[in-house]
Protein backbone atom coordinates (compact mmCIF):
# COMPACT_ATOMS: atom_id res chain seq x y z
CA UNK A 1 0.00 0.00 0.00
CA UNK A 2 2.69 2.53 0.82
CA UNK A 3 2.43 6.25 2.08
CA UNK A 4 0.34 9.24 0.66
CA UNK A 5 0.98 12.74 1.08
CA UNK A 6 -1.18 16.19 0.43
CA UNK A 7 1.15 19.69 0.12
CA UNK A 8 -1.06 22.77 -0.38
CA UNK A 9 0.66 25.64 -1.49
CA UNK A 10 0.29 29.47 -2.61
CA UNK A 11 1.55 31.81 -4.80
CA UNK A 12 3.35 34.59 -3.11
CA UNK A 13 5.15 37.40 -4.85
CA UNK A 14 5.07 34.94 -8.09
CA UNK A 15 6.60 32.26 -6.27
CA UNK A 16 4.99 28.63 -4.98
CA UNK A 17 5.11 28.95 -1.00
CA UNK A 18 4.05 25.61 1.06
CA UNK A 19 1.59 26.09 3.05
CA UNK A 20 0.47 22.79 5.10
CA UNK A 21 1.80 19.14 3.92
CA UNK A 22 0.18 16.32 5.68
CA UNK A 23 0.98 12.41 5.03
CA UNK A 24 -0.05 9.27 5.95
CA UNK A 25 0.25 5.42 5.36
CA UNK A 26 0.21 2.55 7.00
CA UNK A 27 2.44 1.39 10.10
CA UNK A 28 6.42 -0.06 9.46
CA UNK A 29 5.14 -3.43 10.55
CA UNK A 30 1.57 -3.53 9.22
CA UNK A 31 -0.68 -3.46 12.17
CA UNK A 32 -4.13 -4.20 11.72
CA UNK A 33 -7.34 -3.13 13.84
CA UNK A 34 -9.86 -6.14 16.00
CA UNK A 35 -11.19 -6.11 11.64
CA UNK A 36 -8.51 -6.93 10.31
CA UNK A 37 -7.82 -3.32 8.39
CA UNK A 38 -4.59 -1.95 8.11
CA UNK A 39 -4.11 0.54 10.25
CA UNK A 40 -2.89 4.01 9.58
CA UNK A 41 -0.66 6.96 10.68
CA UNK A 42 -1.64 10.54 10.04
CA UNK A 43 0.79 13.32 10.29
CA UNK A 44 0.08 17.32 9.43
CA UNK A 45 3.19 19.46 9.69
CA UNK A 46 4.99 16.57 11.04
CA UNK A 47 2.84 16.33 13.76
CA UNK A 48 0.92 12.69 14.43
CA UNK A 49 -2.84 13.46 14.20
CA UNK A 50 -6.15 11.21 13.98
CA UNK A 51 -7.58 10.70 10.87
CA UNK A 52 -10.57 12.81 11.86
CA UNK A 53 -8.15 16.03 12.18
CA UNK A 54 -6.19 14.96 9.30
CA UNK A 55 -9.36 15.10 7.11
CA UNK A 56 -10.77 18.55 8.93
CA UNK A 57 -7.03 20.35 8.63
CA UNK A 58 -7.11 19.55 4.83
CA UNK A 59 -10.73 20.94 4.09
CA UNK A 60 -9.66 23.87 5.92
CA UNK A 61 -7.19 25.13 3.36
CA UNK A 62 -8.31 23.10 0.42
CA UNK A 63 -11.79 22.34 -0.79
CA UNK A 64 -11.62 18.85 -2.50
CA UNK A 65 -14.99 19.11 -4.50
CA UNK A 66 -14.11 22.52 -6.22
CA UNK A 67 -11.42 20.61 -8.11
CA UNK A 68 -10.78 17.86 -10.33
CA UNK A 69 -7.53 16.70 -11.64
CA UNK A 70 -8.29 18.14 -15.36
CA UNK A 71 -9.62 21.30 -13.72
CA UNK A 72 -5.98 21.44 -12.03
CA UNK A 73 -4.03 20.80 -15.23
CA UNK A 74 -6.05 23.31 -17.09
CA UNK A 75 -5.31 25.93 -14.15
CA UNK A 76 -1.47 24.82 -14.18
CA UNK A 77 -1.26 24.87 -18.34
CA UNK A 78 -3.01 28.19 -18.02
CA UNK A 79 0.24 29.88 -15.31
CA UNK A 80 2.98 28.51 -17.63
Amino acid sequence: MGGYYDEIYKIENGKFTTVAKGSYGETEDQQTDENGELIYRYYWNGEDVSEEQYEQNLKELFDQDLYTFEQSKALLQQMM
